[in-house]
């Protein structure tokens, strides 16, 4: 149950970052990451969209506590060096 709850509120910290770096690289006017971040939270919105369906409940008190982190600590004006590296796709 806590590892289901764990496993949904990093999905919603993963969907916020990935759409701040959609942002960032609107800003840069980076088309080519911009797409791949695009995809990237395509397929996170995806996972949470099937885990929302299994876990109703579970995802909402997720997404209430994604929130109360959110006003307690406030997301970095710029991305930090090396933060979109963990989203690059491996071959």
């Amino acid at each position: 149950m806590l590892r289901q709850f764990y496993t949904l509120f990093c999905s919603f910290n993963r969907q916020a970052e990935l759409t701040r770096l959609i942002a960032w690289a609107e800003r840069k006017r980076l088309p080519g990451p911009r797409r791949c971040y695009q995809r990237r939270l395509d397929d996170e919105q995806c996972r949470h969209a099937r885990d929302m369906l299994r876990y109703p409940h579970m995802t909402a008190w997720a997404h209430r506590a994604h929130i109360v982190c959110k006003l307690i600590y406030r997301a970095p004006r710029y991305p930090r060096r090396g933060q979109a590296a963990a989203y690059r796709y491996r071959r």
